[in-house]
């Protein structure tokens, strides 16, 4: 099943996504529909499940910065979750990938340590009180945890409303308690879907962010025209999206260079390789801004 290193079992380095009006949340023990765009909110699934199931720490960076996470390998074994028909499939799957059904957040992917260590200098992407944050196919949450320490305001998204359930909205509030949790919105669907709820949400600039960070997300080239669509419409003129991924994700065709001929060829925006790390396959952090 999962590919998991080191004790805690929720790192990976393998190779190989408050108007209330429209959205709805989604029962424990039900099964997803994940195409559909969903809100999701705190209820007392979440705080069971921080009491009950262990937690580990990641200690950030030199700013002296940690982030709290639940333990995944423990999470999909508790009987909080074990009533979830999709939480059942994915333990019992022999990929970390479900084409259609689940698309890996319960996983913490390498590129995601690539991104928070490249954004540990403060000079270089300032964040305030005032700036919001869109965590997209956030998975565990610690791109958006990240940005929530500097007291950002910060939306999650993921394919999976499961993962958001179980994982996400557990983290932020291991880490933030109530403080920190009204600072957030969480949402789960695929990106067509949350493009859609946005197209017809006023003011549309309630989902316009200054900062979109998204580790891992452009493996598939089937996703990235309906990815790059959705960027386009959530990016402040003046944003920037930072994105971690592999060069080329063997097997799948996609990678930081095929979301980038995207980006030349529909010429709104523009892209520039921010860092490049070359232990192991290849690996690369992307700004993507509106042009000038």
């Amino acid at each position: 099943m999962f590919k998991f290193l080191k004790d805690d079992n929720l790192y990976s380095n393998s190779t190989n996504q408050t108007n209330t009006d429209s959205v709805t949340t989604l029962p424990v023990g039900s099964q997803s529909s994940v195409s559909n765009f969903q809100k999701l909110f705190v209820t007392d699934l979440h705080q069971q499940i921080i009491s009950q199931v262990p937690s580990s720490t990641y200690s950030a960076t030199p700013t002296g910065k940690s982030l709290r996470y639940v333990k995944v390998n423990q999470l999909l074994r508790s009987h909080l979750v074990q009533s979830d028909d999709t939480v059942k499939r994915i333990h019992d799957a022999t990929s970390d990938l479900i084409p259609g059904v689940y698309e890996g957040g319960f996983k913490i992917w390498e590129c995601t340590f690539d991104l928070i260590s490249h954004m540990e200098d403060g000079s270089k992407y300032p964040i305030d009180k005032t700036t919001k944050v869109l965590d997209l196919g956030c998975g565990s949450g610690l791109l958006g945890l990240f940005a929530l320490s500097y007291g950002a305001l910060v939306d999650f998204h993921d394919y999976n409303p499961e993962v958001l359930n179980f994982l996400t909205i557990p983290n932020v509030i291991l880490n933030h308690q109530d403080e920190g949790i009204k600072s957030c919105q969480f949402f789960s669907g695929d990106w067509k879907s949350f493009h859609q709820h946005i197209s017809e949400y006023k003011p549309i600039h309630q989902f316009q962010y200054d900062y979109i960070l998204t580790s891992e997300t452009v493996y598939n080239m089937e996703y990235l025209p309906a990815l790059y669509s959705l960027i386009k419409q959530c990016l402040k003129p003046t944003g920037i999206m930072l994105l971690a991924a592999k060069t080329y994700y063997f097997g799948v065709g996609g990678g930081t260079k095929a979301f980038q001929q995207i980006i030349d060829d529909d010429k709104a925006l523009e892209s520039e390789i921010l860092k490049v790390f070359r232990d192991g396959v290849q690996r690369e952090i992307i700004g993507v801004r509106f042009r000038r």
